[in-house]
Order: structure tokens, then C-alpha cells, then sequence
């Protein structure tokens, strides 16, 4: 396996680096068989000896991803992590406070790692596993650093369950993707796309996988937008519904024309049916009410530029890459961003009904599981973090607050109570 050396501080995608002398001390110290060992250097040898897992602002898209596959194949895997690299997975990921895991704005992965822009990502780091893992040296411009012992350590333990994934599932991780699913250089979004779109054919397992090649039957509408230049912006249009005939109109069809969202051909000054069906269509899939009616939340939608657009789906391509893909068309599916639950079958799409997931800072991760039981009107023992951060001061203020909100303390973890509702 020959080094990167084209890989520099400048195009790399973390900008945090581990020597090779590191590398070997901790293969010492944990024992780690001589096969896997050999993936281990590999992996940083074809990275140039960069992180794969953390940047300096923080926990990446990946580390998330990697986590949650991970769980999931939890039953499959017979090398399970360890109990220390649980508990600071654990901490980083389901605390109490974000660190967004940024990359430079335009900049994307290259097209050989196949990995998603960082700019809309967060991800959360609790303030117990910050205190271990900020630097205690540096200028302190950022969140981690390559100085920071318990950082490398958490950086090399989960590149050693990232070989387990990959030498004892079978998953999306296997020994053709390893080196290049985990992402090498920045890069530019619409390249990234161009080359996507462009390659002769992805492995069998990305076919197989429905939302992955979903999200790729989209891109090429956005990439061709942003590519000629983006679409119009929609302007005060606002309150416009079916039946209104105004200049304003045509703008509107112009726009979903340029998404492929409604026939060139019509540029008539009529918000007609035809109008009114791809005016729904556009509202549900924003995660909008489908009424047809054309407010303030459906223009800033629509103003949301092509390349924008272009890096949302490569995100989300990414972090299809982690899932285990699902095989049974029954199922249920959670949109996170727009908080809805919806129930497909073998027909389609069944129903839609909105749900509660973490807000930023506490947010829900990706995952796929299978459903073996359902519990009605369930208890919830609220995590400790809520229970300080929101919980305990409104409880200062109002005395009844628990009452109040069917909550009541079931037990006393230090200061902190456990709180259930």
C-alpha cells in the first residue's frame, strides 16, 4: 500500500495528523493482532497519517456514522468494542453540548473516499468529553488536537473497530471500500457530484442499497441546475393560491421548471390544477403541508440555492453509505429534519404523522434497525443532560413544574435527579 503524499495540510480533509511511532505504541499497548495491525497502517498510510474520525472543531459526520453501524451490528460482531471506548462514544455523542465538525465552506471530499460535505453537519460533544479531550497545549483555536493523548486514543480504537466492521459483518464496511469510505482530501461540491454521477457503476452493495440510489437519481437534476447557473428566485408571491391569474405566476412555474418540478412548456399566467399538484408535491417533499397554498416557508425553500441542494444530497449519500440497507418494503421511515414518521408497505407510501426527535445538541442519530416490539403510552426516563440543562431550572422556578407536565422524580443520582414522565 503506497502513501498519499499528494495529501497535504492544506487539501487534507481533517486537519489533525498522527505519527506513525503513535500508530505502533498503541498496536503494542492493546495487543492488536497482526493482521488487523497491518489494516491499521494501511489505513493511515494511504490517509498520509490524518485523522480519520475527529477534525480540530470536532467529531465528524463519519465517527457518527461508524458509531451507529457499529450498534447495529452489534449481534453480528464477535470483537466488541471496548468498555472505554463505548463510554467515550457514549459521552461525545449523546451529551449536552455541540461542536460543529466543519470543514472549509466550498470544499468537499475527494471523488476516491466518497464522503460528504462537513458545512451542514453537527455533531455533539457532552462537556465531560470535552474537558478530556480539548487540548491542553496549542493556541486554541480549536475544539481537539492531535496533542491531546485521550483524543489519539479514542481516534485509533474506533479505526480498530472500524477493520472489525469491516473483517467480521457483512455490511456496508467491507475490505474493497475500507480505504476510501472514510474521506482523504477536500472537495469542491459539484466536482464531487460530476464524478458520482460519472462513474461507470457503484458496487453491488451501494445498488442494492434504495435510499443511496434514490438520493443519486436526484443529484443529477440539482448538479445540471447548479451547473447552468442555479434557478430563478421566487419573490413576494406570498398568499398566492389556485385560481389567481398575475405575472407572478409564470415566475412560480419558471422556478419548479428549473427542479424539474413542473412542465417547461406552460407559461401561462393561470395558477391552474396542474400548478396546484406540483405546488403539493414540492410542500411534502420539503417537509411543508401539502395545501397548495404558496407562503413565506415554501419560497425560502425555493430560494434555497442549487449547489446547496447539490451538497444536502451528497450528505445525505454519505450517511446512507453507513446504514444497513433495508431489504422489506414494509417499513418505517423517520425524516429527522422535518420530524415525520412515515409508514411505507408494498403499495407505497401508507401514512405520514409527525414525531419528536432531538433538537441540535442532542440530535437523534441515523440508524436502521428491525421493529420486534411496540410499547403504547411508554414511560420515558429523561437523560441526565435535559434533566440539568432544561428540567432543573424551570423546577426552580415553579415548584409544580413536574406535576404540571406528568413528570415525578424516581430516584437521586447526586445533584441530579432522575426524572421519568
Amino acid at each position: 500500500m503506497l502513501r498519499d503524499e499528494s495529501i497535504t495540510r492544506e487539501n487534507a480533509y481533517s486537519d489533525l495528523f498522527i505519527d506513525s511511532a503513535t500508530l505502533e505504541a498503541y498496536i503494542q499497548k492493546e495487543s492488536v493482532p497482526a493482521d488487523k495491525a497491518d489494516r491499521m497502517r494501511e489505513f493511515y498510510i494511504v490517509r498520509n497519517n490524518q485523522f480519520a474520525w475527529f477534525t480540530s472543531a470536532g467529531i465528524t459526520e463519519q465517527a457518527r456514522g461508524l458509531w451507529s453501524l457499529s450498534e447495529s451490528s452489534a449481534e453480528e460482531v464477535k470483537t466488541k468494542p471496548s468498555g472505554r471506548l463505548q463510554e467515550r462514544m457514549d459521552s461525545l455523542l449523546t451529551g449536552d453540548s455541540a461542536a460543529m465538525a466543519k470543514q472549509k465552506p466550498s470544499s468537499l471530499p475527494d471523488t476516491a473516499t466518497r464522503v460528504n460535505n462537513q458545512d451542514t453537519t453537527t455533531a455533539t460533544v457532552s462537556s465531560t468529553a470535552v474537558d478530556s479531550l480539548r487540548s491542553t497545549a496549542g493556541n486554541g483555536a480549536g475544539l481537539f488536537s492531535q496533542a491531546d493523548t485521550a483524543l489519539v486514543q479514542t481516534e485509533l480504537a474506533l479505526t480498530a473497530h472500524f477493520v472489525t466492521l469491516a473483517t467480521e459483518t457483512q455490511g456496508p464496511v467491507t475490505a474493497d471500500n475500507f480505504y476510501w469510505l472514510v474521506p482523504r482530501k477536500r472537495m469542491d461540491a459539484l466536482q464531487l457530484a460530476d464524478s458520482l454521477l460519472n462513474k461507470a457503476a457503484d458496487s453491488s452493495f451501494w445498488q442494492n442499497n434504495a435510499q443511496y440510489a434514490a438520493l443519486k437519481n436526484s443529484l443529477g437534476t440539482y448538479y445540471n441546475a447548479a451547473k447552468n447557473g442555479g434557478w430563478p428566485t421566487v419573490g413576494a408571491v406570498a398568499g398566492m393560491r389556485k385560481g389567481v391569474q398575475a405575472p407572478a405566476v409564470v415566475q412560480l412555474k419558471k422556478r419548479l421548471a428549473a427542479s424539474g418540478d413542473y412542465p417547461a412548456t406552460d407559461t401561462t399566467l393561470v395558477y391552474s390544477d396542474s400548478l396546484l399538484t406540483a405546488i403539493k408535491s414540492v410542500q411534502e417533499r420539503f417537509g411543508l403541508q401539502p395545501t397548495g397554498l404558496v407562503n413565506d416557508s415554501l419560497i425560502q425553500e425555493l430560494n434555497v440555492p442549487a449547489e446547496e441542494r447539490v451538497k444536502q444530497i451528497l450528505v445525505n449519500m454519505n450517511r446512507a453509505l453507513w446504514l444497513q440497507p433495508h431489504t422489506d418494503s414494509s417499513r418505517i421511515f423517520i425524516n429527522i429534519p422535518t420530524q415525520q414518521l412515515v409508514v411505507y408497505g408494498d403499495s407505497g407510501k401508507i401514512m405520514s404523522m409527525p414525531v419528536i426527535v432531538g433538537k441540535e445538541g442532542t440530535g437523534t442519530m441515523a440508524f436502521n434497525d428491525a421493529i420486534t416490539t411496540v410499547v403504547f403510552n411508554p414511560t420515558w426516563n429523561i437523560p441526565e443532560s435535559i434533566v440539568r440543562n432544561e428540567i432543573m431550572p424551570k423546577m426552580k422556578n415553579d415548584p409544580a413544574y413536574l406535576k404540571k407536565n406528568n413528570m415525578e422524580i424516581v430516584s437521586q443520582n447526586d445533584s441530579i435527579p432522575q426524572v421519568r414522565q
